[in-house]
This record gives C-alpha cells, structure tokens and sequence, in this order.
C-alpha cells in the first residue's frame, strides 16, 4: 500500500489530540502528555522493552493471545510497571529491566 500523501495546508490543519506509548510491546499502553522524538524517529520509551519466555524469546499478542489478560499500569520516571490480570485486584511490581532493550 502506498504511503498517504498530503497537501501542505491539510498537514498545517492537523492537531495532535493524544499520545500513547507501549513501553512494554504488546502490553496496554500510557497517555502522555509530551513525548521525545529520537533520532530514528521512534518515541522514547515506545515498545522499548519486550516481555520474553522462559527460553527468551520474545512473547508478543499475535503467538501469545494470553498477553491480551494482562493490564499494566507504567511509571516512566521510576522505570517500574504494576501487572496484574483483568479479573484481578493482585498487582506485582516489576523494575523494567535495560538487559536487553529492543533497538531505537
């Protein structure tokens, strides 16, 4: 499919209503109210990290359907994120770890 093109004055009408990153590829996404462009042109902190499996691989919602019970809620500043299934009030504190970040 081609990329969408548009006049310079559509592109001058366009507003920005919402930002939403996914620190955690295939977890519910954080509203931001500002977000750092990288060089790559990624947002800081968008599918940054990945979960991985036991053998480490990466789990992601189209092989692991169950990623779509997990509800997280992120804190960017502190690097943690509090998990916990949808049909659950038991949440578990994880430090997002750098070991092995996914690529900008």
């Amino acid at each position: 499919m081609p990329a969408a093109r548009f006049e310079l004055e559509s592109v001058a009408d366009m507003k920005l209503s919402r930002i939403d990153l996914f620190p955690i590829k295939s977890l519910p996404s954080v509203s931001v109210q500002s977000a750092q462009v990288l060089s790559s042109g990624a947002l800081r902190y968008d599918r940054k990290f990945a979960l991985r499996d036991g053998d480490g691989r990466m789990v992601n919602a189209k092989r692991t359907t169950e990623t779509h019970l997990i509800s997280a809620q992120f804190n960017l500043e502190a690097m943690t994120v509090d998990l916990w299934l949808h049909n659950s009030s038991e949440k578990t504190r994880v430090a997002v770890s750098h070991r092995k970040p996914l690529p900008d």
